[in-house]
């Protein structure tokens, strides 16, 4: 849980970078985010908007719905995926020089012992 804060943080921090222009106005930032990111970035929001001024206007779905979303022109500012975005952006669809990797993640399985062998054939 202290990693995913950890990236949270890190996550809001280049929101705002981006978004932070010297005397730019307080507005609502749309953002698409993938479901796994939720919960450590909802921790984040509200010290983001009294530090910024701005409003995150957050949508939350896995990442092909998002993806979904983005292509058939439904207005966001910044999409969060956990989700390689390179093919987005050789597409052109996303800006390449704002694409910041937050953390890796793996996934495992782990079976029970109940004396049948998951790998044999």
């Amino acid at each position: 849980m202290r990693r995913t804060l950890a990236t949270a943080a890190t996550l809001v921090a280049t929101i705002g970078a981006i978004l932070m222009a010297p005397g730019a106005l307080a507005a609502d930032i749309n953002v698409f985010a993938s479901s796994a990111m939720r919960r450590a970035y909802e921790t984040l929001i509200p010290q983001f908007e009294r530090g910024s001024g701005h409003k995150l206007v957050n949508q939350y779905a896995l990442p092909p719905d998002l993806i979904k979303k983005m292509e058939a022109g439904e207005p966001f500012d910044v999409i969060i995926l956990s989700y390689d975005v390179e093919g987005l952006a050789k597409q052109g669809k996303l800006a390449a020089d704002s694409r910041t990797v937050f953390g890796r993640s793996g996934v495992g399985a782990v079976f029970k012992d109940n004396g049948i062998d998951p790998v044999a054939p």
